[in-house]
């Protein structure tokens, strides 16, 4: 409606809102007229929810404008942002917003563009309702065919009060004082759930909304609205003007005796809107009732036909839709995924499947049969202040069927309590038989420190992107956890995963890398001896630095304390590949695949595990499977590239190797596997040139020696190849295990220098 600025009356020395109008309404001398006259109507009303018009007038160039009563605070639009308000605050808000409507519609006044960016809310916390009349003008019967047409003709065109239009205005019908009964009925909604009633891709999607659907039941959404107040509000968005409520003072008197009802008393204090530990909390008491609403039901096996033996858990809803909570659904969901793995007799889906289906709005049933497990957990967890609402679903993937279903209502207090009183409950209710071991594991609590596991849960969040620069960001977040609480083991093993797999992304050494993951995970399991992710890691450390029986015992020790943890299987299995042991790498990383179908590193291993056996074609199936569910994952491309020629297919596996050489930002070990490829066709100087460009990042620390080696071995250099071999061993570079498995180096294995090397790496 024009340009807003903080004047001052230089009469009355006050502050006001002076607003410009455009020029397109001064213009027209009709017009003028026009909005003087409702202005002027707009000035008669009297109210403390009314913002005040103090003049009206128009300067000498022909300027139109109006000074308002400038009102302190902030929109109600910002006060909601995404949340919802708590009952009483709304309730005192709806009240004062109706009485505004009241004063307004007895003048004769319909304001037409009621929204909460139109209502604020001052620092005392009263509500005033800004722009009668000029709303009013915008609506005439001229504009309204015009809006309409608008709305019709250009489907891609959201205008500002689209979402907030009763039916009859959406679609450019007669209105009156009923409209903003219908337009105050979408406020009430947005402030007691934080959303919007009615809200589609498009004008048109969301006028069909208006006109047509009905917004989400509230009480799904927050469990602690009165159902008066949502009697109230479905009353006043009747679609058709006679259902509604015929006048705001029917609508203000209901109001006014909920309040009452509701025995509101003083005003409270408004909820912060960021509680850095509030929010572990939620994580914590939803994840523990996540897992005893699953656990319960499987207790009771008789009710069903099927043996509940495999289960998916579905990335949690965040009700609040606050983007500062992001981490809220992450924790949640990977904490009770982790809980749900310690019971042996279920096979869990892993963390990694999981997310891959984070924010699509997955089916469950559609899930379970992509996942091949009989159930599938899904969940929502609204976080209202210190309260709490979670809802959780236990689906048949067999037929569909909701096998169980509940809804929560908790506070928060003395969570780490209530975890441990809830996994007791667990241990002792489930029909499964459990050792002590494992109801100990089942129940442990990790930290008492609400604020150092909220720095474990961003620091998983980022280690799971796996890149140099999120690595990084991970090892110092998971280094603060620690350092908030010295004895919680998950964060040294945090910061031994951090380390361990840093070489491979950013090029560092791999020695002192290593020996720094070596030194967290052992800390970690100081504190924590049957912690199977620190025996996992560790033995991956153990491995890297050619310490294979005790690699092999870290792995098994995993594996037998988490049998449903994949990582274990899926580290485990590489070491098996290079201790040349390939049948026995396929099954481990079969296991591994069991548990996370969707991993894509998982499914690269697969392939290329299964061309070790000799089975290429099951191979090439296997690699072009895994490209299908993500096309930029540069590994599948390496191996699938590399197997196609091997196969005798060099026309396609070359061009595969390239592409994902280039994904892979031309990592060393990439580059060799393409020097190997050059190779295979014929290519010598273009595999010498690669080997070349390994040497040469070498000197930089940028490439590792045993690739540098490998390369030239390929290439046909043997001198070359054993000088870096040899630089490979005094730098413990572990890729020089190449030596030892790689089928194209086999007939070098016989060489004495080779055998010096294998000795000098324990594999001899």
């Amino acid at each position: 409606m024009g340009e807003v600025y903080l004047a001052e009356d230089t009469r009355l020395h006050r502050l006001v809102a002076l607003k410009i109008l455009p020029d397109q309404f001064a213009r027209e001398a009709n017009r003028r007229q026009r909005f003087f006259r409702e202005a002027h109507a707009a000035s008669a009303i009297a109210h403390p929810s009314v913002a005040v018009i103090h003049e009206i007038g128009e300067d000498d160039d022909g300027n139109v404008f109006i000074a308002m009563e400038y009102v302190e605070g902030e929109t109600l639009a910002d006060k909601i942002a995404g949340k919802p308000l708590p009952v009483n605050e709304l309730l005192d808000s709806a009240v004062e917003i109706a009485e505004a409507l009241d004063e307004a519609h007895a003048r004769g006044v319909v304001h037409r563009d009621l929204k909460p960016a139109n209502i604020m809310i001052t620092p005392r916390g009263h509500a005033k309702v800004l722009d009668f009349g000029l709303a009013k003008l915008r609506a005439d019967s001229a504009v309204d065919e015009e809006s309409s047409t608008r709305v019709k003709s250009e489907p891609g065109l959201v205008l500002g009060t689209v979402n907030y239009m009763s039916p009859e205005q959406a679609l450019g019908h007669p209105v009156d004082h009923r409209s903003d009964i219908f337009s105050l009925g979408i406020v009430l909604y947005e402030m007691a759930t934080g959303r919007h009633a009615f809200s589609g891709k498009s004008t048109t999607e969301t006028v069909e909304r208006i006109v047509h659907g009905q917004p989400e039941a509230i009480a799904r959404l927050n469990y602690d609205v009165p159902a008066e107040l949502e009697r109230i509000i479905r009353k006043c968005l009747e679609k058709s003007p006679e259902s509604r409520y015929q006048s705001a003072k029917e609508l203000l008197t209901d109001l006014r005796n909920l309040r009452r009802d509701s025995n509101s008393g003083q005003r409270p204090s408004p909820v912060s809107r960021r509680r850095p530990l509030a929010w572990i909390a939620v994580v914590v008491v939803a994840a523990a009732l996540a897992v005893t609403a699953a656990a319960l039901y499987l207790r009771d096996r008789s009710s069903v036909r099927a043996p509940i033996d495999s289960l998916a858990v579905l990335p949690f809803v965040n009700a609040s839709h606050d983007p500062q909570s992001e981490f809220l659904a992450d924790g949640m969901t990977e904490t009770i995924i982790n809980k749900l793995a310690e019971l042996p007799q279920l096979r869990v889906m892993s963390r990694t499947t999981m997310f891959r289906y984070k924010g699509k709005n997955a089916d469950p049933q559609h899930v379970g049969r992509e996942l091949k497990v009989s159930a599938v957990l899904a969940g929502r967890v609204l976080q209202l202040g210190q309260k709490l609402d979670i809802q959780t679903e236990l689906v048949n993937v067999n037929d569909g069927s909701q096998l169980w279903g509940e809804r929560y209502q908790r506070t928060l207090s003395d969570v780490f309590g209530l975890q441990d009183d809830i996994a007791r409950e667990i241990s002792s209710k489930l029909r499964l038989k459990i050792t002590g071991q494992e109801e100990k594991r089942l129940t442990r609590r990790y930290t008492e420190n609400p604020e150092a596991y909220e720095l474990y849960v961003k620091g998983r969040f980022y280690w799971n992107k796996r890149n140099a620069a999120s690595i990084e960001k991970a090892l110092e977040l998971f280094s603060e956890s620690a350092a908030l609480d010295p004895n919680y083991a998950l964060a040294y093993v945090g910061i031994a995963d951090c380390h361990v797999i840093l070489p491979e992304y950013a090029g560092i050494s791999g020695l002192q890398a290593n020996t720094k993951a070596r030194d967290a995970a052992m800390k970690a399991l100081e504190i924590d001896p049957d912690l199977a992710e620190a025996h996992a890691t560790l033995g991956l450390i153990h491995e890297n630095l050619w310490e294979w029986a005790a690699a092999e015992r870290e792995f098994k020790r995993a594996i037998e304390l988490k049998p449903n943890y994949a990582t274990a299987h899926h580290w485990y299995s590489i070491y098996l590949q290079r201790k040349h042991r390939d049948d026995d790498a396929l099954i481990e990383i079969k296991k591994a695949q069991a548990l996370d179908p969707l991993s894509l590193i998982i499914n690269t291993n697969v392939g290329y595990d299964l061309s070790l056996v000799g089975r290429k074609k099951d191979a090439i199936d296997q690699l072009h499977r895994t490209i299908e569910l993500d096309p930029t994952f540069g590994w599948a491309h390496l191996w699938l590239g590399r197997v196609q020629v091997e196969a005798g297919n060099p026309e396609a596996g070359v061009p595969e190797l390239e592409r994902g050489v280039a994904i892979m930002r031309r990592c060393s070990e990439c580059v060799a596997q393409l020097a190997y490829a050059y190779s295979r066709v014929g290519r010598t100087v273009d595999a010498l040139k690669i080997a070349a460009e390994l040497k040469e990042g070498a000197k930089q620390n940028k490439s590792s020696p045993a690739m540098v080696g490998y390369a030239y071995a390929v290439a046909g250099d043997p001198k070359e190849a054993y000088r870096w071999f040899e630089e490979a061993l005094r730098q413990r570079d572990y890729y020089l295990s190449v030596l030892y498995w790689a089928p194209e180096l086999e007939s070098w294995r016989s060489d004495p220098r080779t055998q010096a090397l294998l000795k000098g790496m324990g594999l001899r």
